[in-house]
């Protein structure tokens, strides 16, 4: 197999267009969040929900609920679902400590969406919309009190130095997949679809140990340079209040858009979870 990879920057495709583009055959693969592709597969959304799961393990039970789901809709459009990809939590940083995550009263943080405002109202903090190249500055000169999003990204751009309280709020970002082109899957001989599955899932494997040990490593360095990791950080009742307040309203309004499918995906989701999600 010849594998040519391409920055994202060099593809004139858009990012939220890029599974589609796998479907067509302008691109062979790609990998991505889910919640890239919803305007083109709304039913991604169903996953997309904040709290649907709350820590890894969750998360593992709800992909390999959805996964047998995701791989006949998507064969639809000639896409073959291969693998997924675990991604970094995102955790909250403030300029100034607080008791508790549930009690944000008086506090503005930075948002990117409505899943995010959501999250940050239920802690009774004041979401604030603003652009990724103005948070650092807007954390500098008090326009925010904080900014919840992955944490890699946030020690990549020193947010640390300016916001050095950093809280887990349990919340990880959505699963990533890799998708191929089903025809040109389906015309790979059988021994190598073998092998190239094999390396798939020790890939898999490697990647989440890993995804990990960068997470150490990043909070290392950050406490280092002074900033503040509170753990455990999550208080009692905490998952209870944000599924309540956050996880059934939004997923609400993700069934409406879906409809059965949507409705199939939640039910075994919640079998696999064992707890009611709408």
């Amino acid at each position: 197999m010849d594998i040519r990879l391409l920055p994202a920057g060099a593809l004139p495709i858009k990012w939220d267009e890029w599974l589609r583009a796998v479907g067509t055959g302008e691109l062979a693969m790609s990998t991505a969040a889910l919640s890239y592709w919803t305007g083109d597969f709304p039913y991604f959304g169903i996953v997309d929900v904040p709290y649907v799961f709350t820590n890894e393990y969750e998360k593992r039970l709800v992909y390999e609920a959805v996964r047998p789901i995701f791989e006949r809709e998507l064969a639809k459009s000639n896409i073959h679902l291969i693998a997924t990809r675990p991604a970094s939590r995102q955790d909250l940083f403030l300029t100034e400590p607080v008791e508790s995550i549930m009690e944000l009263e008086g506090l503005k943080v930075r948002s990117y969406g409505k899943n995010i405002s959501a999250m940050i109202e239920a802690m009774k903090g004041a979401p604030v919309t603003i652009a990724w190249a103005e948070a650092f500055t807007s954390l500098q000169r008090g326009i925010v009190d904080g900014i919840l999003t992955g944490t890699v990204a946030l020690y990549e751009g020193k947010f640390h130095q300016v916001a050095p309280y950093i809280y887990n709020v349990g919340y990880l970002e959505p699963i990533y997949i890799m998708a191929v082109h089903k025809p040109l899957w389906d015309a790979l001989p059988l021994e190598v679809k073998y092998i190239f599955m094999e390396e798939v899932h020790l890939i898999e494997a490697l990647d989440a140990l890993r995804n990990w040990q960068i997470s150490d490593e990043i909070y290392s360095a950050m406490l280092a340079t002074g900033a503040k990791l509170t753990e455990p950080g999550i208080p009692d009742g905490f998952f209870d209040l944000m599924r309540k307040e956050v996880t059934i309203p939004l997923m609400a309004e993700e069934l409406e858009k879906t409809g059965a499918l949507g409705l199939e995906l939640v039910t075994v989701i919640e079998e696999a979870l064992e707890v009611k999600l709408h």
